[in-house]
């Protein structure tokens, strides 16, 4: 059993791979085998292991290592346990090895989200609309200078990507600058002046260099005056907006004066609706109630036109069918319209808020002159019961 046991050993120290980890680690084992004795079996084989560890150069410790170096050689055992064994220690190479592959999974990991991030810039890139239309330039005229600032708002509205900084919204804002308004930003650019990193503070004092003097007070006098008038809502809204963005005042401010200027019928019409408590809601409100009335204007004017008979129908009937018409009990000729008979009092009444004739239904003369009504006979006479 013993003699299996160490020529067992042997093959295993021997072997190649064994003789590879034992480079890498530095470690020479030699050993030598004792003649066995036939007499004593068991004990006649003993062997004698000297262990010589030696640690390796640096230069040995950095030579490269692969997978199949590192595996550990199997040892060939028999049924019975091994009175002695070889640990072989590996401890510096695996843990070498892990950091390898620790590293190579972080690389991967950021690769793939490298790779991610390029594929969402590129979608978000294709998504920003390209406009053709360039702002307009701007000289230094004070009428034009909200025109200018509100062409810019959009322009880089517009743009998010390429004018994510306030030092690219000041400098587009200065390249679109001629003279003399440029005369004046160019010293700022010359000197570096920290404002240029600032698209607030720069547009304040460009509206304090440009901006007409007195601009803030004509606005709010013509605030306090401004009436709709014959204007459509709209109109109303974008004048008021304008005259607004001049001034300072508050919301609630402006709310009261936006209802005090709009016609009587839409402000009667605000009265049946929920209040609103701040000028967009107003300003809807407004724009919904118009669009009402306007609906039902167009429903009375198609109304009329099917209800108000043609007058040469009228005409042509009359003269085929003449009859006099009835007298009430004072002795004027009741109303007869000559299609239908006798009118109603609604009718009647339809017909003089409208200016028709009470006889025949036409427009441009009364009763008393119709074309059409036979001549009233003389003396009185009853009227029969309807």
């Amino acid at each position: 059993m013993a003699v299996g046991q160490s020529e067992a050993f042997r093959l295993w120290w021997e072997h190649p791979s064994t003789r590879r980890a034992r480079s890498v680690l530095g470690v020479s084992i030699a050993y030598s085998t004792v003649a066995t004795r036939k007499s004593r079996p068991f004990l006649g084989h003993s062997r004698t292991l000297k262990i010589h560890a030696t640690r390796s150069a640096n230069s040995r410790r950095k030579q490269h290592v692969s997978r199949d170096r590192l595996q550990r050689p199997t040892i060939p055992t028999s049924s019975n346990t091994m009175d002695d064994t070889v640990a072989v220690a590996a401890d510096p190479e695996q843990s070498l090895l892990t950091t390898i592959q620790q590293q190579a999974q972080e690389l991967q990991q950021l690769r793939n989200e490298n790779a991610a991030l390029r594929q969402a810039l590129a979608l978000r890139t294709s998504d920003v609309p390209t406009i053709s239309a360039s702002t307009p330039c701007f000289s230094g005229e004070p009428t034009k200078l909200r025109e200018f600032l509100d062409a810019l708002t959009v322009y880089f509205a517009f743009r998010p990507t390429q004018f994510s900084h306030d030092r690219t919204k000041v400098g587009y804002l200065i390249s679109a600058l001629s003279s003399p308004a440029l005369a004046w930003a160019t010293p700022m650019v010359s000197s570096n002046d920290p404002v240029l990193s600032d698209y607030s503070t720069f547009v304040s004092r460009f509206k304090q260099m440009f901006s007409r003097p007195g601009l803030e007070a004509s606005a709010e006098e013509a605030l306090c005056d401004i009436q709709q008038g014959s204007q459509d809502v709209l109109q109303y809204i974008t004048r008021f907006r304008q005259l607004a963005a001049e001034t300072t005042w508050v919301e609630r401010t402006l709310v009261t004066l936006f209802r005090r200027g709009l016609k009587e019928e839409i402000k009667d019409e605000l009265v049946h609706s929920t209040r609103a408590e701040d000028l967009r809601g107003l300003m809807d409100q407004a724009l919904s109630i118009e669009y009402r009335l306007q609906e039902r204007r167009s429903e009375k004017k198609r109304s009329r036109g099917f209800s108000q008979p043609s007058s040469s129908r009228a005409c042509l009937q009359r003269s085929e069918e003449p009859r006099t018409p009835a007298r009430d009990i004072e002795g004027e000729p009741m109303q007869v319209d000559t299609t239908r008979g006798p009118l109603s009092v609604s009718e009647r009444e339809d017909r003089r808020k409208r200016g028709l004739c009470l006889y025949c239904g036409s427009a441009g003369h009364m009763l008393r002159t119709c074309p059409v009504r036979p001549p009233r006979p003389s003396g009185n006479a009853t009227s029969r019961p309807l």
